[in-house]
């Protein structure tokens, strides 16, 4: 992710992430309520956590952190993804889960102070 897109996307930005995100992920998709019941729990605190967490969104695999921005950052639901990328609903979840896990993973065990 780019310096201009974290600017606006980023923890400082008018959608920044915040606490009912992540309750909202967790509605719009409820296999996944474990992990980011987890990562509820451990939300960075400061910039450097935030600013690991967003690293963290980039290194993940193209299909999975494409999926992840969509419905993370532009808050899109996996069937607005669906229709975006124009691939099937199972595909969309195949891409989701394991970005979510891999971030929680982050979020709750490698999170700097």
């Amino acid at each position: 992710m780019s310096d201009l897109a974290r600017h606006h996307f980023g923890p400082e930005g008018p959608h920044g992430l915040h606490h009912s995100d992540i309750a909202g992920k967790a509605a719009d998709d409820p296999g996944g309520a474990i992990d980011l019941a987890q990562a509820e729990k451990h939300e960075p605190d400061s910039l450097a956590a935030w600013t690991h967490f967003h690293e963290s969104v980039d290194r993940l695999p193209d299909e999975q952190r494409e999926v992840f921005e969509l419905i993370w950052y532009d808050e899109m639901s996996q069937q607005q993804v669906v229709e975006v990328l124009k691939v099937s609903e199972p595909t969309v979840r195949r891409r989701w889960r394991p970005a979510r896990l891999i971030l929680a993973d982050v979020m709750v065990g490698q999170t700097p102070g």
